[in-house]
């Protein structure tokens, strides 16, 4: 995997945002009752029929809906790959304009559409956890980085995990350890989003044989 120019990944990062966050909101209603048969299911308990019915439905709405959600969603994730590779990303679907109907059947009996429909359950339930954990380690990292201007304000003591700070001087080592960690950060995000553009190729893009 190469890692991506930190600027161009910044920018492929902050772009999937708002393309993420409708997907995500939607995958998440889909996935919650199966979070809520597998809590209970945790607890040695069976899933009421209540909640067997609404995984029903969320799977029937993924497979049976998914794919109209998912294939304008792998065009618009295929031109943003530009931003981080310039290598082309072409259509795995070809041509099919003889009416919606016979686009329908065309497209649903395409492996490829079945494949793109993986791509918003990545899009809507992994980078937003791997966003929010990267979102973390910058806000502790900063922390680290104001950490002598924090212990200046006279307060008795900040504390990071079992470091507390009491003085300025004492923050210098936090200080120090923030300005190290930053540039391991700005490497991490080009692993990100170069992670990201290699499932979206995998995912969206035509592949000879598939």
């Amino acid at each position: 995997m190469s890692i991506i120019d930190p600027w161009r990944a910044f920018l492929y990062v902050l772009t999937t945002l708002p393309v993420a966050a409708p997907v995500a909101a939607a995958m998440t209603v889909l996935a919650l009752p199966w979070v809520a048969a597998l809590s209970r299911l945790t607890e040695h308990v069976a899933p009421s029929s209540s909640v067997l019915f609404l995984m029903l439905v969320s799977l029937v709405l993924f497979a049976g809906f998914g794919p109209l959600a998912a294939i304008p969603l792998g065009a618009v994730e295929r031109a943003r790959l530009g931003l981080v590779d310039e290598r082309p990303a072409p259509s795995p679907h070809p041509p099919a304009s003889a009416g919606p109907v016979f686009w329908l059947r065309v497209r649903y009996a395409e492996t490829a559409t079945w494949r793109e429909l993986l791509y918003p359950a990545f899009l809507g339930l992994v980078v937003p956890a791997v966003y929010l954990g990267y979102g973390l380690l910058v806000l502790l990292d900063v922390a680290f980085l104001l950490s002598p201007v924090l212990a200046s304000t006279g307060t008795a003591g900040w504390t990071f995990g079992a470091f507390t700070v009491h003085s300025t001087a004492g923050a210098v080592p936090l200080a120090v350890l923030g300005a190290l960690l930053a540039p391991v950060l700005v490497y991490l995000l080009g692993l990100i989003a170069a992670g990201q553009a290699a499932t979206a190729r995998a995912l969206l893009s035509y592949r000879a044989g598939a």
